[in-house]
């Protein structure tokens, strides 16, 4: 019997709990399979699980492999693996979101448009010629009696317009309150808002909104509707 279940849901990704701590059963179950058998490795890390009494009375025994099933299938949907998340990916590993980058503002799309800026734009010192004095002319003829004095001098400008692409993010009536707190929660378990639910898109949500989606190619505090299908907020699209 193994000492540990391991399940990859959506992107909550791997969520492990040891078996003892989700199914009181576990080890009547693994003594009906034969006695001897290895438990397992111990999964380090503390965890928090419920203990679902099931079998007849409300005891653990007797619950046999249909209740070890159903209790972990129990223990899932209550939470019973709470703090086990596993952390975000590193920058650069999933950019699932830059898929979603388009070259031009999207239009007649179910979101509005935001502009991100991938490149930044960079400065440098350019030559102008500046003018010191004026070209004397003749009045009656036209014919120039004096040229120009210019003088080269050094100014700042843009030598590369660095790369601006758009998404599609939320409409304004869009961003209602029972949806931003949504986000707020699935931000706040993957470790990036420590926030209280505000129900609104305030500095400190935005700064997590940032640090999920900029390591997944979208380096904006702008939730994009492609992120917030990522973490199972908005309908899928294609």
């Amino acid at each position: 019997m193994l000492g540990a279940v391991e399940f990859d849901i959506g992107d909550l990704r791997h969520v492990s709990c040891p078996f003892a701590e989700i199914l009181p059963c576990a080890r009547d179950v693994g003594q009906s399979a034969g006695e001897g058998q290895s438990q397992g490795p111990p999964v380090p890390g503390p965890f928090v699980a419920r203990a679902l009494r099931l079998g007849k009375g409300g005891t653990a025994g007797g619950c046999g492999m249909r209740g070890a099933i159903l209790a972990l299938g129990g223990a899932l949907i209550l939470g019973g693996c709470g703090g086990a998340v596993a952390p975000d990916p590193a920058p650069g590993t999933a950019l699932t979101l830059s898929r979603a980058l388009m070259e031009r503002a999207p239009e007649g799309g179910p979101g509005c448009p935001a502009e991100v800026q991938i490149r930044p734009a960079s400065f440098g010192t350019v030559m102008r010629a500046v003018e010191l004095r004026p070209a004397r002319i003749d009045p009656k003829t036209g014919k120039e009696l004096e040229p120009a004095v210019y003088e080269e001098r050094p100014f700042s400008a843009v030598v590369d317009p660095g790369e601006v692409k758009y998404f599609e993010t939320l409409c304004r009536e869009q961003a209602t309150p029972e949806l931003v707190a949504n986000l707020q929660r699935a931000l706040k378990a993957r470790g990036l808002y420590r926030g209280a639910i505000t129900r609104r898109l305030d500095a400190g949500t935005r700064a997590a909104i940032r640090a999920y989606q900029a390591p997944r190619g979208l380096p904006s505090d702008e939730i994009s509707r492609r992120a917030l299908m990522e973490m199972g907020l908005l309908v899928w699209e294609d």
